[in-house]
C-alpha cells in the first residue's frame, strides 16, 4: 500500500511530525481493520457487558368473580296435612338473579314465601351471578291422610220390620236409626233408600243417631235399604256396608173403606190462559190421595186435557196453584187446576175424576163425573 504523506509537495522535514500521527492513525487501521502486516496482540481488557434492562411487570389481573352460594333453602314445616300450608325459607350469596319454579318466579336474595301444595311438591330455586349458577332444592310432603272411619250400623238390625204410620196420619210414622260413633266426626251423612227412590238424604245429622218421622205412610212395603258415612277432618268416610229393612201394613182399624167420600165440582175457566180449575172436598173420614182425571170436550170427544193430566194432579188454592199437596185429610178443601191445549169455545168439559184412598192402590174406590156445560 503506498501512502502519499506530500500530496502538496512540502518537504518532509516539516512533514515528521505528521507522519508520526499518520502512521500511528494507520497502525489504528490497521488493527481496526485487520489487515496489518501480521497478528495483532489481543487487548487484554475485557469488553463491557450491556445487560438488557428488565422487562417491566404486567398489568395487575381482575379478581375473581365471588361463587353464587346458596347459604339456605328450606320448607317449614316439610310435612303437612292435605290443606295445609308449608314456608319456603331461603337466603343467597353473590348472584345476581334468583328464581323459585312451581309458579313463584323471581324473588329476593333472601326471603321467605308461603306455598300449600295439594300434592307432594319438590320446589327448586336457582340463583345466577358472575360467578356461575347455583341450585338447591327442597320438597314440602303432604301427609298421608289416614282413613276415615266407617260408622257400624246398630239398630235397626238387618231386615227388621218398621212402623208405617196409619193411614189418616193420626199415628205418624217414625223411623230411628242409630249407628256407632266415629272419632273426630263433624257430621253423619244418612241415606234411606227404596231402589231409586230415595227418601232420606240427610248429611249434616250432628249425632250418631236420627229419628226420621212422616205424616203419612208408605205404600211399598219391601226393598228398603239404609247407610251412613261420617266426616272427618273434611273428608267423607266409605259408606257403611248397607241394611235392609220392610215396612209393616199401613193402619186402617178406624176408618173403614166405606166412610171415603168427596165432593168434585168446576170452579172456573180463565179463558185467556185456558186454565180450568175444579174445586175438591173431602167429605169422608179417609184421606184421599190419588186424583185421577179425564176431561173431554163434547160434543165429539176431542181431548182437550193439558200436560200437567197425570194421576196425581196438582192440589193447589186459587191463591198458590203451585203449592203441591200428597194427600187431601178429612174436611179439607183443594182446588184441581189443568190448562186445555186449545179453548173449548161453544164445546162442554166433561171431566171424570177417579178418587182413591191412601190406604188403597189397587183401583178406583169412588168415579165422580162433572159435566159442565159451555164454558
Amino acid at each position: 500500500m503506498t501512502i502519499d504523506f506530500n500530496p502538496h509537495g512540502q518537504g518532509w522535514g516539516s512533514a515528521l511530525g505528521r507522519g508520526f500521527a499518520v502512521l500511528t492513525a494507520v497502525s489504528a487501521i490497521t488493527v481496526l481493520s485487520g489487515c496489518g502486516q501480521g497478528p495483532t496482540e489481543p487487548d487484554p481488557t475485557p469488553a463491557p457487558v450491556v445487560e438488557a434492562p428488565p422487562p417491566a411487570d404486567p398489568p395487575p389481573a381482575d379478581p375473581p368473580a365471588e361463587t353464587v352460594a346458596i347459604r339456605l333453602f328450606v320448607a317449614d314445616p316439610s310435612a303437612i296435612d292435605a290443606g295445609g300450608s308449608s314456608t319456603l325459607r331461603w337466603d343467597v350469596a353473590n348472584a345476581t338473579a334468583v328464581e323459585i319454579d312451581q309458579g313463584i318466579g323471581n324473588v329476593s336474595l333472601s326471603g321467605t314465601r308461603g306455598v300449600s301444595p295439594a300434592v307432594t311438591t319438590t320446589y327448586t330455586l336457582t340463583a345466577h351471578g358472575a360467578g356461575g349458577d347455583a341450585t338447591a332444592t327442597t320438597e314440602v310432603r303432604i301427609n298421608a291422610a289416614a282413613p276415615v272411619c266407617v260408622p257400624t250400623l246398630t239398630s235397626p238390625a238387618d231386615g227388621a220390620t218398621l212402623d208405617n204410620g196409619r193411614y189418616d196420619g193420626q199415628d205418624r210414622l217414625s223411623w230411628g236409626f242409630n249407628w256407632s260413633d266415629c272419632a273426630g266426626a263433624t257430621r253423619y251423612d244418612l241415606h234411606v233408600s227404596r231402589g231409586s227412590f230415595i227418601a232420606i238424604s240427610k248429611n249434616d245429622i250432628g249425632s250418631s243417631s236420627h229419628i226420621f218421622s212422616r205424616e203419612t205412610y208408605y205404600a211399598d212395603l219391601t226393598g228398603w235399604s239404609w247407610k251412613v258415612r261420617a266426616m272427618v277432618g273434611g273428608t267423607w268416610g266409605e259408606w257403611s256396608p248397607a241394611r235392609s229393612f220392610r215396612l209393616e201394613p199401613v193402619q186402617t182399624d178406624s176408618a173403614p173403606l166405606s166412610s171415603m167420600r168427596a165432593e168434585i165440582n168446576y170452579y172456573r175457566y180463565d179463558s185467556a190462559t185456558r186454565w180450568i180449575t175444579f174445586r175438591v172436598r173431602n167429605t169422608g173420614d179417609a184421606w184421599l190421595e190419588c186424583v185421577e182425571a179425564d176431561i173431554v170436550g163434547t160434543p165429539g170427544g176431542a181431548r182437550l186435557y193439558g200436560p200437567e193430566y197425570s194421576n196425581r194432579p196438582f192440589f193447589s188454592t186459587p191463591t198458590t196453584p203451585a203449592a203441591n199437596r200428597e194427600v187431601l185429610p178429612s174436611g179439607q178443601t183443594v182446588y184441581l187446576r189443568y190448562q186445555l191445549r186449545t179453548s173449548p169455545g161453544a164445546l162442554g168439559i166433561r171431566a171424570t175424576f177417579k178418587v182413591y184412598s191412601v190406604d188403597n192402590k189397587g183401583g178406583p174406590i169412588r168415579t165422580y163425573t162433572v159435566t159442565e156445560g159451555h164454558l
